[in-house]
């Protein structure tokens, strides 16, 4: 149990974070996550990190609606834990009285 708790772990800390792509934006957008990948290293095999974090992102490519990130977690001991790759949905700006938008179309609510 301990083993899932870590990995779950790491694996919101290479998730949770804006994007990167906020930093390019004066108006944040909704930017969800539709396809994450965390790729999990030897440095948990000595059980979980203990300490800070440090977490980095980057956007790859962006365009077409669409962001693909990258990003890293590095344990205070020097190590990486965990990398991970997000394709993630650019919204459009949604104006006010606007129906909400889904992939597949307006979404009813």
């Amino acid at each position: 149990m301990r083993a899932l708790t870590t990995h779950f772990a790491v694996t919101t800390l290479a998730d949770a974070l804006p994007p990167a792509l906020y930093a390019r934006r004066r108006i944040p957008r909704p930017v969800p996550t539709a396809e994450p990948s965390t790729h999990f290293t030897d440095a948990l095999d000595d059980g979980a990190p203990r300490g800070w974090a440090l977490v980095r992102i980057r956007t790859e490519h962006a365009g077409g609606g669409w962001a693909v990130d990258d990003s890293a977690v590095w344990s205070s001991g020097l190590r990486l834990p965990a990398t991970g790759r997000r394709a993630r949905v650019v919204r459009a700006r949604r104006n006010p009285g606007a129906p909400a938008q889904s992939a597949a179309g307006t979404v009813n609510s």
